[in-house]
């Protein structure tokens, strides 16, 4: 994993950790963050 992509990984993580008991935010930040891991566009 790129460094860059893996510090938007965490700051995606601290950012939407207050919201982690709703599913579909679960859900987004877990896309994301495989999107970003994997270099791909995110939608």
């Amino acid at each position: 994993m790129m460094p860059t992509a893996k510090g938007w990984a965490k700051w995606l993580v601290r950012n939407f950790e207050s919201c982690s008991n709703e599913t579909k935010i679960i859900m987004s930040r877990c896309h994301i963050i495989y999107a970003i891991m994997r270099g791909e566009p995110i939608q």
